[in-house]
């Protein structure tokens, strides 16, 4: 069942989330902190412009997404932007379901455009076949 995420599913949110820095190649840029995770889930649960969904299964976390409307910088015009998005791998086919709800919020709060992060070709081409664009490419660098 893909709901939004309320306060007491935080915990699990930040247990996933820490499952899927992980299982991916994110592990060897990023060290998970439960206390920045958990203070942005409350921040998209409890902000007018974030969104955090779930996909609950049998009283279990499986997935999530979080989003958040903001003025383009160069434009001004509401876009939504993807944080995050994971879905645990036994739960798969539900992650385009959390994408299509986020997208039908974002419209009904007036974004015009969604941005969302490729994280590899797989997910790009994802992207490509659900009407995106590619528009930039992001990099990382240990300082």
């Amino acid at each position: 069942m893909i709901r939004p995420a309320t306060r007491a599913d935080i915990p699990d949110i930040v247990d996933l989330g820490v499952r899927h820095i992980g299982e991916s190649h994110y592990a060897a840029f990023i060290t998970p902190d439960r206390a920045s995770m958990a203070a942005l889930a409350r921040w998209l649960v409890d902000a007018p412009c974030g969104l955090l969904l779930i996909d609950e299964r049998a009283g279990a976390t499986q997935g999530y997404i979080g989003v958040a409307i903001t003025g383009h910088p160069y434009s001004g015009q509401p876009v939504m932007s993807e944080l995050f998005w994971y879905v645990d791998r036994q739960a798969r086919g539900t992650g385009l379901q959390l994408l299509r709800a986020a997208e039908d919020w974002a419209r009904d709060m007036g974004a015009v455009h969604s941005i969302m992060i490729a994280p590899d070709s797989r997910v790009s081409q994802l992207y490509q076949r659900l009407g995106y664009a590619r528009l930039e490419e992001q990099f990382i660098k240990p300082l």
